[in-house]
């Protein structure tokens, strides 16, 4: 009993300075301009919400202390508090990050993919079905990639671009709630293009020329015609940037495949240089820098010429992907679609996004 008496004399020491009193309602101010801002401002003020709750509750805390306790006694307890505060807004900041760098990669990836070891995916519809048969499994599609080159004018840049299926690929990936500008259901428009069909030419003639010279007209911009034949394409915000190009801009991109083997044919000649232009429809913003400076969409049929030695008619898939109704479940439902897989013969990799 004596050493409790001892120990709550040295500990209880209350210092009402009249300072404290005077400090103590400032600081329970800036607390409540600090919420205030926080609630009420828009985004881009939140944070300093946060900073300014921040430093008033501190404030506040220490104040009240000071108000009950001894200076040793308040700096001991405040050490305690701010180091255990540090700790877990750590822990809280580690795992915000943690779930939006997972969210951003899963909105433009399947949570589980199909692909193969290597040889074309020709045979792909039979593995759709048992994917889609799958309950666990909300939508599954086809989709390829496709390293090439995109040139606007002087500027280019080195893209990756992937050929999906707008009507079902909206239900696999995040693009439709990524858009800024745009719908994925344009990439639709001339799918079936090709570029060993002609292009009909611009009109030269000398009232076009004239209202050209005007700046009424942009002839250099055939996606503003009407009869425009060219397929579309959606880029990313940095991508879009960097070549200076918004939508309903034209774009060429170019295939590195056009000269991937000097010994392709029987006349031992490079295949034909996969040159196609396209309409931006479309810009998103993943807030991925990685995906939004090289990523681009296009639509499937129209990203099978990019490959020369996929023959006219055929698909070039690389493979599949689903989303989950719980992404959780992806392992055990990669070890199902394994086995089923397996059952019927498809040796193929089944891979999650983990």
């Amino acid at each position: 009993m004596f050493e409790f008496f001892s120990a709550w004399r040295y500990l209880y020491n209350p210092q009402k300075h009249p300072v404290i009193k005077r400090l103590l309602p400032f600081s329970l101010a800036v607390c409540l301009a600090g919420l205030l801002l926080f609630w009420l401002a828009p985004k881009t003020f939140q944070f300093s919400g946060v900073i300014l709750f921040s430093i008033g509750a501190l404030i506040t805390l220490t104040l009240a202390l000071l108000f009950f306790f001894s200076v040793f006694t308040t700096i001991s307890i405040a050490s305690v508090l701010i180091g255990t505060m540090v700790i877990t807004i750590v822990w809280c900041v580690s795992s915000g990050f943690q779930r939006e760098f997972k969210e951003k990669i899963l909105g433009v990836n399947g949570h589980i993919l199909i692909m193969t070891y290597g040889t074309p995916f020709n045979n792909y519809k039979e593995p759709l079905a048992i994917s889609r048969s799958l309950s666990q499994v909300e939508e599954a599609a086809p989709f390829n990639l496709n390293e090439m080159l995109a040139i606007k004018g002087e500027k280019h840049s080195g893209i990756l671009v992937k050929g999906i299926r707008p009507a079902v690929a909206k239900r696999v990936l995040d693009l439709p709630k990524q858009l800024l500008s745009g719908s994925i259901s344009d990439l639709d428009k001339n799918a079936d293009y090709s570029p060993d069909r002609e292009i009909p030419p611009e009109d030269d003639s000398e009232e076009t020329k004239k209202i050209s010279a005007t700046g009424k007209k942009n002839r250099e911009n055939p996606c503003q015609r009407a009869d425009n034949k060219w397929p579309g394409i959606i880029l990313g915000k940095g991508l879009a940037k960097k070549l200076k190009v918004s939508r309903g801009d034209s774009l060429t991109i170019i295939s590195p495949l056009s000269q991937f083997s000097l010994s392709h044919g029987s006349d031992n000649t490079a295949p034909k240089v996969r040159e196609i232009e396209f309409c931006v429809v479309g810009i998103f913003y993943a807030g991925f820098e990685e995906y939004d400076q090289k990523l681009a969409y296009a639509h499937l049929k129209v990203t099978r010429h990019f490959n020369p030695m996929v023959p006219d008619g055929a698909e070039n898939i690389f493979g599949l992907e689903m989303r989950l109704t719980n992404m959780d479940d992806a392992d055990i439902v990669a070890n199902v679609l394994r086995a089923r897989l397996g059952q019927k013969g498809h040796n193929l990799r089944v891979v999650t996004w983990s």
